[in-house]
C-alpha cells in the first residue's frame, strides 16, 4: 500500500464508479490503497456509497440555497438550529435516508427556501429533463 500519494484520475474514476458496488477493501485491493484510504476519499469528496433514496430532498434544498451544495459547511449552531445531529444531517445529505416532514420544514425555513420555490424548481427540472422543450422549438421553428 502507498502512503501519502496523490490520487490519479484512473483511481478516482474507478472508486467513483464502484462506490456502493464494491466494498472499501475490494476497491482498495484493486487500486493498491487501504480500505480506510478509500473510505476517507469517499467521505471527503462527498461521494455516496450507501443505498440512495429516490429523491434527495435535502440536497434539493441546498442546491436552491447555494450555487453548489458543496459550498455549505455546517456548524454546531446549524445543527442546533435545525435540531439534528451531525450524523443525521450527513445521512440526509448523502441521500441514505429521507428527512421527516419536520426536518424538511426546518431545513427549508433555515435556508429561506419556500415551498413555492421548491415546486417551481421541480417543474423546471421536469421540463428540462424531458428534452421536449428543444424538440418543440425545432418543430415550430419553420413558421
Amino acid at each position: 500500500m502507498r502512503k501519502n500519494k496523490q490520487w490519479t484520475d484512473e483511481e478516482i474514476k474507478f472508486v467513483t464508479e464502484n462506490a456502493g458496488k464494491l466494498t472499501f477493501e475490494q476497491m482498495g485491493e484493486k487500486i493498491g490503497r487501504s480500505k480506510n484510504a478509500v473510505h476517507l476519499f469517499l467521505l471527503r469528496r462527498r461521494i455516496p456509497y450507501k443505498p440512495q433514496v429516490k429523491k434527495n430532498l435535502v440536497l434539493e434544498i441546498l442546491q436552491l440555497a447555494f450555487k453548489n451544495p458543496e459550498y455549505f459547511s455546517p456548524t454546531r449552531e446549524f445543527y442546533e438550529a435545525v435540531g439534528m445531529t451531525q450524523m443525521r444531517f450527513w445521512s440526509l445529505y448523502r441521500g441514505e435516508v429521507s428527512p421527516t416532514e419536520e426536518e424538511y420544514n426546518k431545513l427549508k425555513k433555515h435556508f429561506g427556501v419556500t415551498s413555492a420555490r421548491v415546486f417551481n424548481n421541480r417543474q423546471l427540472n421536469l421540463f428540462e429533463n424531458t428534452g421536449g422543450g428543444v424538440k418543440r422549438r425545432e418543430r415550430f421553428s419553420r413558421f
